[in-house]
């Protein structure tokens, strides 16, 4: 029970624990001032009163220890209300956030990935309302991007970065998802092999923000003409392109080539001859 008068911390878990009262016998006072042996009645009080003790010090540490994790808490969650975090100005969150989702550490982070946007909702909800308001996190999306909808929906109408991988040929939703988006396109890097995905055809002429674009593609048979009207588009990127007549781009706009291969090279430079100069045309030879 608590003293009287009293409200303090401890008296007021001690309050409220299972303790037992303290009802301490009182053996007689001869008994305990001398040497004398104890009866069989005092010396069996003495045992209980011994394992009653024990008994209520064990009591006593785990209300103590129940206290200091309270107040431990307590103190926490008053540290946190002081936090200069609270008084940062949104624009110097979203500053932090970009960097934590930096491209170049990860440009194309999974969902488990810690440079996933998705781990920033999580942590409060003032940082998942700037998230959620900030289109710029849902902007790339790949293959292995989960709930491809929802970051079409968060990005809104801010151009996309796409990095896709269509090599095995069969039904890929991600793209289906996208090709309604085609005019946002901005950034595209494209993994074909075999015929090109037929899907893809539903992009042509609407590429109006295409500005770079990656090809890298094997045994391509067919033609890939999607990105033939591009007017952005200033800069490409082919690699592996076994026959380059495949591949249909605007020539006469485009400003700077990484090119794969001597074929590749030597198609295009016939393809620019008549065009406004290449700011730069590299050619990297196969080891």
């Amino acid at each position: 029970m608590p003293c009287q008068n009293c409200s303090c911390l401890s008296c007021l878990a001690l309050a409220g624990s299972p303790i037992p009262p303290t009802e301490f016998s009182l053996l007689p006072s001869e008994l305990m001032m001398t040497n004398r042996a104890p009866t069989d009645s005092e010396a069996e009080e003495s045992k209980d009163m011994i394992d009653f003790a024990k008994k209520r010090m064990l009591l006593l540490q785990e209300a103590m220890a129940d206290l200091a994790e309270q107040t431990t808490h307590m103190i926490e969650m008053h540290k946190a209300v002081m936090s200069p975090l609270r008084n940062f100005p949104s624009e110097l969150l979203v500053a932090i956030f970009a960097e934590y989702t930096d491209t170049t550490r990860d440009p194309w982070p999974r969902f488990t990935s810690p440079t996933s946007p998705l781990n920033l909702t999580w942590i409060c909800s003032r940082w998942r309302r700037i998230v959620l308001d900030t289109p710029q996190f849902w902007t790339r999306i790949s293959n292995s991007t989960p709930m491809v909808d929802l970051w079409l929906t968060r990005s809104r109408e801010s151009l996309l970065d796409l990095n896709l991988d269509l090599s095995s040929g069969s039904t890929n939703p991600t793209l289906n998802a996208l090709i309604p988006q085609a005019h946002r396109w901005e950034q595209v890097h494209l993994t074909l092999r075999l015929d090109p995905n037929p899907t893809l055809s539903h992009v042509k002429g609407h590429l109006h923000s295409l500005k770079r674009l990656k090809v890298s593609c094997l045994n391509t048979v067919g033609t890939l003409d999607f990105f033939e009207e591009a007017p952005q588009l200033t800069e490409i990127q082919l690699d592996r392109v076994t026959y380059p007549p495949s591949i249909r781009l605007p020539w006469k706009q485009l400003r700077n080539c990484t090119l794969d291969g001597w074929l590749l090279t030597l198609y295009t430079l016939q393809q620019a001859k008549n065009t406004v100069p290449f700011h730069s045309i590299r050619h990297q030879c196969d080891p």
